[in-house]
């Protein structure tokens, strides 16, 4: 799906939707189908009678096969993130920033700074 993909959620929707991706995220074993949900029953209850589609390579790819080797996301440790973070890494080149860091208190500040 768009942006790395050339189609949109409402493709998404011609196939079946959120509960048809669910399915094979379950079936890969990337879900907790014991997960109890809002209609008494699990994820894995909720998704049993749903068929994912045979991926096709346009709308919904193989897990084997995917677009791009890593995710969207990158998880960030050490001395600026001590806690860790979770910062959005789609379409950057380089595992690897090396410079001088800057650390903002507010985002305010930070957006301020960009507009320097």
């Amino acid at each position: 799906v768009k942006p790395f993909g050339k189609h949109v959620m409402t493709d998404v929707d011609r196939i079946g939707g959120v509960p048809v991706m669910m399915k094979a995220l379950l079936d890969a074993g990337l879900l907790h189908g014991e997960c109890l949900t809002v209609t008494g029953r699990t994820v894995a209850e909720n998704l049993a009678e749903i068929a994912p589609p045979d991926p096709d390579g346009k709308v919904v790819r193989a897990m084997s096969e995917p677009i791009h080797p890593t995710g969207g996301i990158t998880i960030l440790a050490g001395s600026l993130a001590p806690g860790g973070a979770v910062v959005k890494s789609a379409g950057f080149d380089s595992d690897v920033f090396l410079g001088t860091a800057r650390v903002f208190d507010r985002e305010r500040a930070a957006m301020d700074a960009l507009e320097d």
